[in-house]
């Protein structure tokens, strides 16, 4: 894939967010936010190649920053975690922020670093529309 990925993770729990670094730093450089506001701050300070979010969080939530994201770059790949099975928040996620995947944790870091990759694959190698 050339140049090393940049993958912005976004939990507001510091030990999900300890474990997304760990698991994902092979995959590409990965850097870290607490919130959807500091993930808005770094997107604005160096674009990243993909943003893996957590939906629950105080203020925004990750539908919320995920379709912000949307918004602000497109090819920007965007992936939605989530701590419970809600078929409204994954309509939403599809609906609003246009998400590439949606995983439900906990998930096993494999499934994780397997569903980053192939996100950066789909958004690197194939025409957006």
């Amino acid at each position: 894939m050339g140049p090393k990925l940049r993958i912005l993770v976004v939990d507001d729990e510091p030990r999900a967010l300890e474990l997304f670094q760990r698991t994902l730093r092979g995959v590409g450089d990965v850097v870290a936010a607490e919130s959807g506001k500091r993930a808005l701050d770094e997107i604005a300070r160096a674009r990243p190649d993909i943003v893996v979010s957590d939906q629950r969080m105080p203020g925004l939530s990750g539908i919320e920053l995920l379709s912000e994201v949307c918004r602000m770059d497109d090819a920007i790949g965007r992936v939605l975690l989530t701590g419970y099975a809600d078929l409204g928040a994954t309509l939403d996620a599809i609906n609003q922020a246009r998400v590439h995947a949606y995983l439900t944790k906990p998930c096993p870091p494999r499934e994780v670093q397997d569903t980053v990759r192939t996100v950066l694959e789909r958004i690197h190698n194939e025409p957006t529309v």
